[in-house]
């Protein structure tokens, strides 16, 4: 039960500071429920997409803001790999990949 309500309240921390939850400027009832369902449902959507391919006892804490920032590091590290020449499987990379990825997230 204990988990279940920080979970929660991580849902709603992430889709008001990353999916916009308080930015709706609907007057009508159904308008505004539809932009709550809708960012609900995008970080728990985000969240599945995360962790679906992750055994149980490696799912961490989650943050939006955290998975951006490492899929961000690991788009711009590729990016700039490939622009050097460098081949991504060598050992040197791979033993810092993870580091490389992580930079810039939150502690949890």
């Amino acid at each position: 039960m204990y988990q279940c309500r920080f979970q929660q309240e991580f849902l709603f921390r992430d889709a008001k500071q990353e999916a916009g939850l308080e930015h709706c400027q609907a007057y009508s009832w159904e308008r505004i429920y539809f932009h709550i369902n809708v960012a609900l449902s995008a970080v728990s959507l985000a969240k599945v997409a995360h962790h679906l391919d992750r055994p149980i006892e490696q799912r961490g804490a989650f943050s939006i803001a955290d998975i951006r920032t490492r899929y961000t590091n690991e788009s711009q590290v590729k990016r700039i790999f490939s622009m050097c020449g460098f081949d991504l499987q060598q050992a040197k990379i791979k033993i810092l990949w993870e580091k490389i990825n992580n930079f810039g997230k939150r502690a949890a």
